[in-house]
């Protein structure tokens, strides 16, 4: 996950009974729509603006809690982001989590 000072973060965290993704997805882009932003859910999870990225999500899954975390890229440095999330170098970082997939980003400002 990226953070800079140009962008938001937010978390869901509900007892399991109570978690919706889809609840909490259609929270975040009322509050947008209601800013006059249109915004949608993409398959993946991602909420776009046009054909752009502006929040990327992530989530994890207990028996009795769950959580929903995404960022809403405001006015994010975007040149930043690209060489932060595109390390330079033969390291090679190792997740437990789901491959990320490149995306075209924008910021809501």
């Amino acid at each position: 996950v990226y953070h800079d000072p140009g962008n938001g973060n937010f978390t869901f965290l509900a007892p399991a009974a109570a978690y919706s993704e889809k609840r909490q997805f259609a929270l975040v882009i009322a509050a947008l729509r209601a800013l006059e932003i249109e915004a949608l859910l993409s398959e993946r999870n991602d909420i776009l603006i046009g054909n752009r990225k502006v929040s990327g999500n992530a989530f994890r899954y207990r028996r009795e809690k769950s959580y929903h975390h995404g960022t809403l890229l405001v006015a994010a440095d975007l040149d930043r982001l690209t060489r932060f999330l595109n390390p330079r170098g033969d390291g090679v970082v190792e997740s437990k989590g789901i491959a990320s997939v490149r995306s075209r980003v924008a910021n809501l400002a």
